[in-house]
């Protein structure tokens, strides 16, 4: 089964800066003590489709046909990524 999430905005702010984002905690609900989280331009991209509702399935597809790495990898990297802006707050997995 493919996650899928929505960008939590009541507790992340985001900035764009070139390819890059910067999140930044807007409460401390998640516990991020003031920390912010910097993306860089592969956790970006992954980011950005799973804001727009790409399931974790097909981010890691997309990406496959993008990048010479075994596809076991990058689906393991897809679901790293995913998990820590859960963690984070950024993203709230849809049931």
């Amino acid at each position: 089964m493919s996650r899928t999430f929505r960008f939590n905005h009541e507790h992340v702010a985001e900035r764009k800066v070139r390819n890059e984002y910067v999140l930044i905690p807007v409460t401390s609900t998640h516990g991020q003590n003031g920390q912010l989280l910097d993306l860089n331009p592969l956790a970006a991209r992954i980011w950005e489709a799973a804001k727009e509702g790409a399931s974790e399935s097909s981010i890691s597809d997309r990406l496959a046909e993008e990048y010479e790495a075994s596809p076991q990898n990058i689906i393991e990297d897809v679901s790293h990524i995913l998990d820590e802006l859960v963690a984070f707050g950024a993203l709230v997995e849809i049931p």
